[in-house]
């Protein structure tokens, strides 16, 4: 299986991880744990094999299910279920809980926002909750620019 990962130190950061995550370290754990690692959003078990694909890497839908649900067990994985069964997957140190999902072209724009965070966590304070966690999808419409 090629590698996925471009240099020395990214798959010794990628070994580190999965270890310290109580996890055995295997092939596809470390080339779904990098996957995860470079994306810049929650993706869905098919963009990951897209991915993979695209870096050389052939490994099928059921063992990429098979490695999400071991690292969601592990907790290093967050696992983001969406409206219409769609589920995204990131790390659970990257923060995204908050997301805009377009109602015209059914795309989700993820964010991690940290002044939206606090203003959330201050909400609940001042209504006497404590923030064990939270999710926050807001469905809109593109505004259609002047003509």
């Amino acid at each position: 299986m090629p590698s996925l990962v471009h240099n020395n130190d990214s798959t010794a950061a990628a070994i580190n991880a999965v270890r310290k995550a109580g996890v055995s370290v295997t092939v596809p754990r470390l080339a779904v744990w990098t996957v995860l690692a470079q994306a810049d959003e929650p993706l869905q078990p098919y963009d990951i094999q897209a991915r993979l694909t695209g870096n050389g890497v052939t490994l099928s839908l059921s063992s990429i299910y098979t490695v999400l649900k071991r690292f969601v067990e592990a907790g290093v994985l967050t696992l983001h279920a969406i409206d219409a069964g769609k589920s995204h997957y990131s790390l659970a140190e990257k923060d995204f809980r908050q997301h805009i999902h377009c109602e015209e072209t059914d795309r989700d724009y993820w964010l991690a926002d940290p002044e939206l965070t606090c203003a959330i966590e201050a909400f609940c304070r001042r209504h006497g909750f404590e923030l064990s966690t939270y999710s926050l999808v807001v469905k809109a419409k593109p505004v259609n620019p002047a003509t």
